[in-house]
């Protein structure tokens, strides 16, 4: 069975600078407001010109202010994800650092908007097949592991295919036998998995967890909306600032130690069982799947000496 192997890191103060942080992600509200605002103008000015063009180029003019006002809306859904996500860090702060509170991430922001409890965002891995999960909180990062030491599930599906896949109920156990049961322990009922960027879409893909037995129309409808966004941000970003940024926009804020674990682990076990890094990396991935351990946990065992696959 081939497996899919992600990273995840939910993201905490971890002596970054918060304050710092909520300053840089108002900035992109405010970027992203101001991105609506031309677009908004856009669409007007060619909505206005179509008006007084002949029939073939009044279409045309038409379409292109379409375009710029989806654009627009893109842009303030993207704002709101921002401001959202800085509201409820300043929230945090507010509670005075509780010893068992945890810091927002951006995918609590995108949680909110889905009004859905879980959600999770998985961007291809750099150069290998291992992935990178940025997740809301402890179930949507089980759910993630699942799929990932099972080799099956909504998101992978999604992915493949490059469309959106809703499942809900006792479809989830039909379509993906060891899947479905596995998520149902945790409270899963439903599941969207939209690829960011529209179908056929290749940067990543949304997870939407409800509690639900059927997701809602307006759910996929929101999902697929969200993830034209999230697929917005990283473009920009990887134009602008480069890869890193895109680990940052997702608030994957640490997943710098956990990808070298992983990858460290994958070397010693290649060495260890005289084998590709492929094969080291599907032997962990096996090995999590037989604990019932997340992935991550395995890597630093292996690292640590505390663990041997051969």
């Amino acid at each position: 069975m081939q497996k899919n192997q992600w990273i995840y890191s939910n993201g905490v103060t971890g002596g970054r600078n918060v304050d710092s942080h909520i300053a840089v992600v108002r900035a992109r509200a405010a970027a992203e407001r101001s991105r609506a605002a031309r677009a908004g103008g856009l669409s007007a000015q060619y909505g206005a010109w179509a008006e007084h063009k002949s029939a073939p180029l009044r279409s045309v003019f038409f379409d292109i202010a379409e375009l710029h006002r989806r654009a627009e809306r893109r842009h303030l859904i993207s704002a709101g994800l921002h401001d959202l996500h800085a509201d409820q860090i300043e929230r945090w702060l507010l509670t005075g650092l509780a010893a068992d509170s945890r810091e927002p991430v951006f995918m609590d922001a995108v949680a909110a908007v889905l009004r859905i409890p879980w959600a999770a965002v998985v961007v291809p891995g750099l150069g290998s097949a291992a992935a990178i999960a940025a997740v809301s909180d402890q179930v949507a990062r089980d759910a993630c592991d699942i799929e990932a030491v099972m080799g099956e599930g909504p998101l992978l599906a999604s992915a493949a295919e490059g469309i959106t896949i809703a499942v809900a109920g006792q479809d989830l156990w039909r379509r993906w036998p060891r899947y479905g049961p596995a998520v149902a322990e945790l409270g899963v009922r439903s599941v969207v998995a939209t690829p960011l960027g529209g179908p056929g879409g290749h940067l990543g893909t949304l997870g939407a967890y409800g509690q639900d037995s059927g997701p809602p129309a307006r759910l996929i409808r929101q999902s697929e909306q969200v993830a034209a966004v999230l697929a917005g941000v990283l473009v920009d970003e990887e134009r602008t600032e480069g890869a890193a940024a895109t680990i940052e926009v997702l608030r994957v804020a640490g997943a710098g130690e956990t990808w070298t674990a992983f990858h460290q682990a994958a070397g010693m076990v290649s060495v260890h069982c005289r084998c590709t890094l492929e094969q080291a990396r599907d032997l962990i991935a096996a090995r999590a799947f037989a604990d019932g351990s997340p992935l991550r946990e395995i890597a630093v065992a292996i690292v640590q000496g505390n663990l041997r696959l051969c």
